[in-house]
């Protein structure tokens, strides 16, 4: 019978302790290049100039102000976010903020001005929202300047305050957060313009008056977007001289025109 041999353990070679050496080092020189590299931007790119794009309510030097940034800050190292989160918590009217770099000096804003998406009547003062809740104003009633929805069905809270979310009955925060979907959908699909009247009362649908023309039902936990595009699409079916009551809640919508006396 064969002998079988024993199979010898292959030994590793090991690199030359030279080689090893000059690894290391080319390693260490690296992170040194990486280090002085990183250095040198801290004290490169600085936001010398701030260049303000869309807005007319508030002045640039206002816009400037309100994002905290100075000249001295490192635009590498500026957080984009909390620049524009700084502007639109010190700036009500401003509903965002896109915030872009341009090296090696320069950053822009471009903000986007919040419209008055709906009027809250309180018996005493009418509180101004933008579409997402938020309070950009206030004003008597004989000296209302702004336009939009009238809504009903909310009990503004005394704490309620300019620049901050409405803050409604605790009763009725469901019932808000469905008015905000709603009119943001109506404001992404182009219809909050002629939106004239919205009715939160129930908490299962929203009702909205649109064009002096059309009454309509939606239920509230809906896709709204859909619905708003749904709705576009039966308006484009009707003749112009058609009027009355669309209802949305269900999968097809039902028409029922206005009676004419």
């Amino acid at each position: 019978m064969a002998k079988r041999r024993r199979q010898e353990p292959v030994q590793k070679k090991r690199k030359p302790p030279k080689k090893r050496a000059r690894k290391i080092l080319r390693g260490v020189s690296l992170a040194v290049i990486v280090l002085a590299i990183m250095a040198g931007c801290v004290f490169l790119f600085k936001a010398e100039t701030v260049v303000v794009e869309g807005t007319s309510r508030y002045t640039d030097a206002e816009i400037v102000a309100a994002s905290g940034v100075t000249a001295e800050d490192n635009l590498l190292l500026l957080s984009r976010t909390a620049v524009s989160e700084r502007i639109m918590d010190r700036l009500p009217y401003v509903q965002d903020v896109v915030v872009r770099r341009k090296l090696p000096d320069t950053l822009y804003l471009t903000v986007d001005e919040a419209s008055a998406a709906g009027l809250v009547y309180d018996g005493e003062t009418l509180w101004i929202i933008s579409p997402n809740g938020r309070v950009t104003g206030t004003t008597p009633l004989n000296e209302l300047t702004e336009t939009g929805p009238w809504i009903d069905g909310l009990t503004v809270q005394p704490t309620s305050r300019e620049g901050a979310p409405l803050v409604v009955a605790e009763d009725e925060t469901e019932r808000f957060a469905h008015l905000l979907i709603l009119l943001r959908a109506l404001d992404d699909n182009g219809l909050l313009a002629d939106t004239t009247g919205i009715n939160c009362k129930s908490s299962a649908t929203l009702i909205f008056d649109w064009g002096h023309r059309f009454t309509v039902i939606v239920p509230a936990d809906a896709d709204m977007d859909y619905k708003m595009r749904y709705f576009i699409s039966v308006m484009d079916i009707l003749e112009d001289s058609e009027a009355g009551k669309i209802d949305l809640t269900r999968d097809e919508a039902h028409f029922i025109p206005k009676q004419i006396s």
